[in-house]
């Protein structure tokens, strides 16, 4: 059962939020939630239109997961490289995007996991590629960013043949800040083919903590309005540039570490989350905020000294102790689908389980379910590669026995709950 509670500035939004759930409690004949679950931080309450949402707990899980299909290398096609991003088009087709120096492509297969074709090839020439850094579909067009040329690349999904390329071009932009950042590693297709990606300083400056959303004409050319900024990932700085054995360390991103996610929608509508809460922001494609989305979320305890990592990542925990967090992230990723359906997944006690929730484009719960995911395998600077497409769930896999990398497919199927309805 959902309650939704419309921004009130008459009272603190924390005493109608508990009114509210003790009403509910007492016609559900049940215990309030804890108290600790109704705590509103402060800054919720200062934002504009925002919906701040209580569910009850017990017993919501409303959709099974069942492994349906399996997509690797076989007789027919030898993957080279690393798989990296994934998409799936209308008629089911899966295409994987996999790099190593020196071999890059992107690999298709029909909806039972037949292989049908590969697209592209290293090289500098049309259609081929140096690095594959994003990817994504729109409009019967599979659209390649290639980072090392700068150079986005559409291809057709029937006859996988290039349709055209366009370099990414700075020549209207005059501000010094701009024209110093370079894109990183989303792509955005928009319904009239122009972009959007997602910009940072590769340098240290004002600039540097910050992650830009810039558009981009379809030929090509960046546009100096920034849509929306969001801060990059919480990095730990090492106590010594070397080891013992005499390697530089450097610093980086931990498992916990906090970040911005973003997810768009097809029409180009912005979700923004800082995970350390479950606050999703809503933004229209020109970058002006519209209303957030709150569920009081309790957050995992931290046990640093439990967090199965390496050496490397272990020493560098030891020297930023007295700055390390008491809790885990509140979210993990949140990804939207074909119906532009948000699926947020958020850390648990459990090291092996993340909960998943699934909003429509409203902010309202379709349905919630829990499914494994490993905690300390986190990264904190990158998105986990998970695609979301006619409910079902693409994943990355490495099949240790057989040294390969499997794409994994997941049918999701919703079902009702006595306690709760969804809604569309």
């Amino acid at each position: 059962m959902v309650m939704e509670l419309s921004p009130m500035r008459s009272l603190p939004i924390a005493v109608i939020l508990c009114t509210c759930l003790a009403l509910l409690s007492c016609e559900m004949g049940t215990s309030p939630v804890p108290t600790n679950t109704q705590k509103v931080p402060a800054y919720i309450d200062s934002l504009d239109n925002v919906d701040i949402v209580s569910i009850r707990e017990e017993g919501l899980d409303t959709a099974e997961i069942e492994k349906v299909g399996i997509y690797q290398s076989n007789e027919e096609v030898f993957i080279k490289g690393y798989p990296g991003e994934v998409m799936v088009d209308m008629k089911g087709q899966v295409y994987i995007e996999a790099f190593v120096p020196g071999e890059a492509g992107i690999y298709v297969f029909d909806s039972d996991g037949k292989y049908v074709t590969t697209i592209g090839r290293h090289g500098k020439g049309p259609g081929e590629f140096l690095t594959l850094a994003a990817l994504n579909l729109k409009n019967g067009r599979l659209y390649i960013y290639d980072a090392h040329q700068e150079k986005i690349s559409a291809f057709s999904t029937d006859t996988f043949e290039l349709v055209y390329e366009e370099t990414i071009k700075r020549d209207s932009l005059e501000s010094k800040d701009l024209l110093a950042m370079q894109p990183r590693n989303e792509l955005f297709i928009k319904e009239d083919s122009s972009f959007v990606m997602n910009f940072f300083r590769a340098v240290n400056s004002n600039e540097y903590r910050n992650i830009h959303y810039l558009a981009i004409s379809s030929r090509g050319q960046i546009k100096p309005q920034k849509l929306i900024t969001v801060k990059r990932s919480t990095i730990y700085e090492p106590a010594t540039s070397h080891n013992s054995g005499g390697y530089f360390r450097v610093a980086r991103t931990l498992p916990f570490s906090r970040g911005s996610l973003v997810a768009l929608s097809s029409n180009g509508t912005f979700y923004t989350n800082w995970n350390d809460d479950f606050l999703i922001k809503e933004y229209a494609p020109d970058g002006s905020y519209r209303r957030a989305y709150y569920y009081p979320y309790v957050r995992s305890e931290l046990s640093v000294s439990e967090i199965e990592v390496g050496d490397g990542m272990r020493s560098l925990i030891d020297d930023n102790r007295d700055v390390l967090p008491d809790t885990w992230p509140a979210v993990h990723t949140i990804e939207t689908d074909d119906q532009d359906r948000l699926w947020i997944s958020t850390i648990t006690e459990s090291d092996s389980t993340f909960q998943w929730w699934v909003l429509n484009g409203h902010g309202k719960l379709v349905a919630r379910f829990r499914w494994k995911g490993s905690r300390d395998d986190r990264s904190g600077m990158l998105k986990p590669m998970i695609t979301i497409h006619n409910n079902h769930i693409y994943t990355r896999k490495l099949d240790f026995r057989n040294e390969v990398y499997q794409i994994i497919k997941y049918r999701v199927s919703f079902k009702p709950h006595p306690h709760f309805q969804p809604r569309r």
